[in-house]
């Protein structure tokens, strides 16, 4: 059963790609959406709703301030006994961009805090400090962009690990350099990534010393891209990634988790009828540690598909398949499948009802270890006028796992209630 989910899996992907890591690159529009009037539900404008700013020279400040409340039935995605609690979240941001005709600098800061009523040691707060610009060049053009962050690795997400006394906190700093250059009907990109991560040691339940150490590393990234535009509404292409993630420290038991990889994809750019649009690709990728230590290698692929059924009404399938770096200490990474749709309603100007369902599969590498992650999520956001928008949302994540220490079965649902104020 499980090995004719995966097939399904596969199968889903090579028609509906798209989920994975660095695609400023890979998944930028052939054209430029926003100039499109057939944006999705999610993305259109409404004049008389969209915060206008405050103008400063010739820039424009984007303040908001966030506030909600939220419940977790099961704060530390435990499989037996689990533990509710209600949080307090609160959040500032502030985005400068130019208003330049050409070229473009832009800039913003955010912080966000998570305050458990009851399990106090689960609160934190973290930050987000961004920057960047863009110079247009007499064709194509430069965009070079930076990044730091304070984060919290999630109770939920796969392999956090659940021994710890208290969240995972990690810093996460990076840039990332992309040109493109148009020669008539083909268009070519390149670009350099580069992100470093350092992990904050943590304390097991019991007392004893969890360290995290063993996955601090830096990955650094190439990127290149050529698109043949064969009409307005349709252009094919071939994108190349390579990486190389290096940890400063031998896992465990001198565990080495250095590797390098590649992945390489061709796919299609499309608006078809202007109901359907998207991308899609697939192709082949490669994850390999020190001597072939470990070796993830296979069918790639990503995508997203969006048709507007109606003027109100945008259907929305993403999905993919990518290697992620692993928290266990046993294993160095797992390769990761995923599927998610969407629709979004427009049941008013101000008013957009959503549903989604999803699925994903983690298989880990070196242990064998396996996980299923459904999902599904429904919700509303209202909009009073510019200055404020409020949204109620449920969601619900299960995970089924097996033959590997570490990973465990949970469920988890969590009903937020959010307000955005902004100018």
């Amino acid at each position: 059963m499980r090995a004719r989910r995966g097939a399904a899996a596969l199968l889903c992907v090579a028609a509906w790609p798209g989920l994975a890591g660095a695609q400023a690159l890979q998944d930028r529009p052939f054209e430029d959406r926003q100039q499109d009037p057939d944006l999705s539900v999610v993305e259109r404008r409404h004049p008389e709703l969209d915060p206008l700013g405050i103008p400063l020279g010739s820039f424009l400040v984007e303040p908001s301030i966030d506030l909600g409340t939220q419940y977790d039935s099961n704060i530390y995605a435990l499989d037996q006994d689990p533990i509710d609690d209600l949080i307090v979240t609160a959040g500032a941001n502030l985005a400068i961009r130019s208003d330049w005709s050409r070229n473009a600098l832009n800039a913003s800061a955010s912080v966000s805090s998570r305050q458990y009523l009851q399990a106090e040691r689960e609160s934190t707060t973290d930050y987000q400090l961004a920057a960047g610009g863009r110079l247009d060049l007499e064709r194509g053009y430069l965009d070079l962009s930076l990044e730091t962050a304070k984060l919290t690795q999630s109770r939920r997400d796969v392999d956090a690990p659940g021994a710890a006394d208290r969240p995972i906190r990690f810093h996460s700093t990076g840039g990332t350099l992309v040109g493109e250059y148009p020669f008539g009907q083909v268009t070519a990109r390149a670009g350099l990534d580069w992100h470093r991560y350092r992990f904050n040691d943590a304390q097991a339940i019991s007392g004893a010393p969890l360290p995290q150490d063993f996955r601090d590393r830096d990955v650094f990234s190439t990127l290149a891209r050529v698109d043949y535009a064969v009409s307005p509404a349709l252009a094919l292409y071939v994108d190349a990634t390579a990486n190389r993630r290096s940890y400063r420290r031998l896992g465990p038991a001198g565990f080495d988790r250095d590797s390098w990889g590649f992945t390489v994809e061709g796919g299609a750019d499309f608006d078809i009828t202007r109901q359907v649009r998207g991308h899609f690709q697939a192709g082949y990728l490669s994850q390999e540690g020190p001597n072939r230590s470990w070796w993830a290698k296979g069918l790639s692929g990503r995508g997203r598909i969006e048709w507007f059924a109606k003027p109100v009404l945008t259907i929305t399938v993403e999905g993919g398949r990518r290697i992620e770096d692993a928290a266990q200490a046993d294993t160095p990474a797992y390769l990761s499948t995923d599927i998610i749709a969407r629709a979004d309603y427009e049941l008013l100007r101000s008013l957009i009802v959503s549903a989604e369902a999803g699925y994903t599969w983690d298989t880990f590498q070196g242990t064998g270890g396996r996980a299923e992650r459904p999902q599904w999520a429904g919700g509303a956001r209202y909009r009073m006028g510019r200055g404020a928008v409020y949204e109620l949302r449920y969601e619900h994540l299960g995970q089924d796992s097996s033959a590997a220490s570490g990973l465990r079965n949970f469920r988890d649902d969590r009903i937020l209630l959010t307000v955005r104020f902004q100018r």
